[in-house]
């Protein structure tokens, strides 16, 4: 290893004082002062540590001096030669100081002269530094790893003894460094240091040092280790370097149901050299857990399981990838239990869900799904097989009209969607409320298009629900009552003037009417009325002349006396008809000749009450909600309208359900009841 010495050679000022101008007068004398500066023709071979932006030559001079009879002058000068006129002769004390160009005091001297006009000669010495300043110094060897450390500072002084340094270092062996804070007195120093490790010097230097008074000498000084050891050293070669750890994923065939639990396990097949492997587990890049299997759900789609293998030893960490698919196409329509929350549960955006009392949920055109209940009503969107509620509506109050409030959404207990139209109807059949709203996807708004009520003047109390005709435009409002069926035109702009037909009938009267639907096609209005086991059809048109809907009797029909207690429901599909009954579904056929329809078949195999039925777009495949012990959801294919049952069945364990929803865009169902929303696949667009 090179080592480079450095010298720093010292500077003696000396300051002399000429007595000029020999005549004797009046018992006064001229001095004359010459200042000598020889440190410019010295250099010095070392570089020197000592306070940023001070100079270390001496530019300038004050001189004072007292003399006979309390007599005093003095002069500032930054000139080698001075001359001071009138100093009474006598014995004069003389000083010097040396400023550099900053203006810090380097150095001073003093002199005794008797000034007489033969001996005008005096010389100064400047030897004599002035105050104390501080030092700074950091060490840095870059590695930690040398043990049991130390470093060695020894400091000597310009003309002084070499001194151990004691006090002042502080040693950071964590992060290879050191440091050494002091105040010294001004001059100059040499400071040697020598760094070992287990007792044995690995590396040192020596560098200089210059104190000025009031100031910090600082450096940060990197000691570069380059120490051989004294003997040959023994060198033994081993690797811990092996191969990737090889093996495959199993337990995942290439397709899995959506939300449904699989485990996959990592074989090992080779590499990695001996000892245990480490598995970490990733799906989609996110990691789930570490463990040699991983039982793990995810939603619907397209989807990538890596598993990241290793043991202890370098080189051995090796990955397997599985792509595979979250899919229901292989149910053909069976539902699949995707999400399941309940009232007050946080959604992903932390958001509470809306379910206390929940009424009724139904699907917008655009797939998301507006939920009623006790709370209001409240938008959520579908991402990833999870809700998230985007948006909340709520009353003002329980006191504030309908006609003022913007969403009067108390007592809700149904919702009917114009998806054509992007309409929204609501009603409150106890409170005697229907309101319709023009729905704005992209600002995920609702806003009001009308409120009816008890003050509308059109019924005084409770009505059922409500039936949009979306093929006539006309909104359908029965008034169990009065046994009035009210009607009126309606769209984006409003609601036009209503009509009313009586229901009364000579042959089978109408008691309580409780449920009302309409036909597939938009023709028919279909009548359910569990009180006296009867159910009723009328024909539905538009006048061409007028313009406005009509509505004429058809037939009226009961159930006949062998069959369960019912009718709770009703659904036209064509000329067919599906009641619901307590012991399940019951299939009617319109008649050729005669006054009422005629019971075909039990279309359901369950004795258990159909609750409620959804269709899908083109009424070819139907979903029937059952109740009872075993509550579950089943499929139904309707073939020339005629269901299929069934093909197949979903169990949803514990829960019974008040209603069911099917999206417009096939690919959702939801049940809902008891506080709790389900959320069902049934394709995967």
């Amino acid at each position: 290893m090179k080592t480079k010495l450095h010298f720093i050679v010292g500077m003696v000022l000396v300051a002399i004082i000429t007595l000029t101008g020999c005549e004797e007068t009046q018992g006064s004398a001229t001095l004359r002062l010459r200042l000598t500066d020889d440190s410019r023709s010295r250099a010095t071979s070392r570089e020197v540590i000592s306070p940023p932006g001070q100079s270390l030559l001496i530019s300038g001079y004050t001189v004072s001096g007292t003399g006979p009879n309390g007599n005093t002058f003095s002069v500032s000068t930054n000139s080698t030669q001075v001359d001071i006129n009138g100093l009474v002769i006598g014995t004069w004390e003389i000083g010097v100081t040396g400023f550099n160009q900053q203006g810090t005091a380097m150095a001073r001297g003093t002199a005794s002269h008797h000034l007489t006009t033969s001996d005008n000669t005096v010389e100064v010495v400047l030897n004599e530094f002035i105050g104390e300043g501080s030092v700074n110094i950091g060490f840095d060897w870059i590695d930690p790893a040398y043990p049991n450390i130390a470093l060695d500072l020894k400091l000597k002084a310009q003309g002084g003894v070499e001194e151990t340094i004691t006090e002042g270092k502080t040693l950071f062996p964590a992060s290879a460094s050191a440091r050494y804070e002091a105040v010294l007195p001004t001059g100059s120093y040499d400071l040697a240091f020598s760094l070992y490790s287990n007792g044995t010097r690995i590396a040192g230097g020596v560098v200089a040092l210059r104190i000025l008074d009031g100031y910090t000498s600082q450096e940060e000084i990197t000691i570069l280790v380059d120490q051989e050891t004294p003997e040959a050293t023994g060198l033994q070669i081993s690797t811990d370097v092996v191969d990737p750890v090889l093996g495959t994923i199993q337990g995942v065939p290439a397709t899995i149901l959506p939300n449904t639990s699989v485990t996959a396990t990592f074989s090992r097949g080779g590499g990695g050299g001996p000892g245990a492997v480490m598995v970490d587990w990733y799906l989609d890049g996110t990691h789930l857990a570490s463990g040699n299997s991983i039982e793990f759900s995810t939603y619907t789609g397209p989807h990538r399981l890596d598993a990241i293998a290793k043991t202890e030893h370098l080189g051995s960490v090796g990955s397997e990838t599985l792509p595979f698919r979250a899919t229901v196409e292989s149910q053909q329509g069976i539902p699949v239990v995707v999400s399941s929350v309940t009232d007050g549960e946080l959604d992903a955006q932390q958001q509470p869900y809306w379910l206390t009392g929940v009424t009724d949920t139904a699907f917008l055109r655009d797939g998301r799904l507006l939920i009623a209940s006790g709370n209001g009503l409240q938008l959520c969107e579908i991402r990833k097989d999870r809700l998230v509620v985007l948006k909340n509506f709520t009353s003002t109050g329980a006191a504030t009209s309908p006609q003022t409030d913007p969403y009067p959404t108390n007592g809700i207990t149904d919702i009917t969607i114009d998806t054509v139209d992007n309409i929204v109807c609501t009603t409150a059949r106890e409170l005697g409320t229907v309101v319709l709203y023009n729905y704005d996807a992209t600002a995920k708004e609702l806003h009001k298009i009308v409120a009816l009520d008890t003050s509308s003047s059109l019924w005084d109390g409770a009505i059922g629900n409500v039936a949009l005709n979306t093929s006539l435009k006309t909104l359908y409002v029965v008034d169990p009552v009065a046994n009035i069926l009210h009607f009126a035109m309606y769209g984006t702009e409003g609601i036009g003037s209503f009509k009313w037909f009586g229901l009364f009938s000579p042959e089978i009267e109408v008691v309580d009417p409780q449920r009302i639907t309409i036909s597939s096609d938009g023709s028919r209005l279909a009548m359910a009325c569990p009180t006296n086991r009867t159910f009723h059809t009328y024909k539905l048109s538009i006048d061409p002349i007028t313009g406005n809907p009509k509505v004429f009797e058809e037939l009226h029909t009961t159930v006949a006396a062998g069959l369960a207690s019912g009718p709770y429901d009703i659904r036209i599909v064509g000329n067919l008809l599906q009641l619901a009954l307590e012991d399940g579904l019951q299939l009617y056929r319109f008649p050729d000749t005669g006054s009422e329809w005629i019971q075909e078949q039990k279309i359901s195999i369950d004795t258990t009450r159909a609750i409620d039925l959804a269709f899908d777009s083109t009424f070819g495949n139907c979903w029937i909600l059952h109740g009872g012990s075993q509550p579950k959801v089943a499929k139904s294919t309707l073939i020339n309208g005629v269901p299929i049952y069934d093909d197949g069945s979903m169990d949803t364990g514990s829960f019974v359900a008040s209603g069911i929803s099917y999206s417009p865009k096939g690919n959702f169902l939801s049940i809902y009841g008891d506080n709790r929303l389900m959320l069902l696949r049934i394709s995967d667009g």
